[in-house]
């Protein structure tokens, strides 16, 4: 039985390793400009709204956790699968969603904002 060497099994692993998760590109300040991502992967950075923080949301999810990130004046909503938790600020990467649950701007029956399903996360 013959082995290979072991540069040759490196070289072998490299060429079936995973090409690294491309962003679509957006600026974290201007969430009006964030349509074009609308489905695609982003990552974002911010820090978890607290309790008193949190603004009006719908719930999303039954199954997995629902949270909120604070970017810059912006509250988006994440979910996923496990509870995300970080004591200061963290990053975090996923589908983004637009969700607008129509009525009236400025009204009780109006919502309109940022979703995101996590994929992954860390603290910074």
């Amino acid at each position: 039985m013959k082995t290979l060497p072991l540069v040759l099994i490196f070289a072998l692993n490299a060429c079936h390793s995973t090409p690294p998760e491309t962003h679509c590109a957006l600026n974290e300040q201007q969430p009006d400009s964030w349509a074009t991502c609308i489905g695609k992967n982003v990552k974002l950075h911010g820090t978890l709204a607290t309790p008193v923080e949190i603004q009006q949301h719908p719930l999303l999810t039954m199954t997995g956790e629902q949270a909120y990130l604070n970017v810059g004046q912006t509250q988006i909503i994440l979910t996923s699968a496990q509870r995300l938790d970080c004591p200061a600020a963290l990053w975090v990467e996923g589908s983004l969603e637009s969700i607008d649950l129509g009525g009236a701007p400025a009204t009780k029956l109006s919502y309109r904002g940022w979703a995101l399903a996590v994929k992954n996360y860390g603290c910074q």
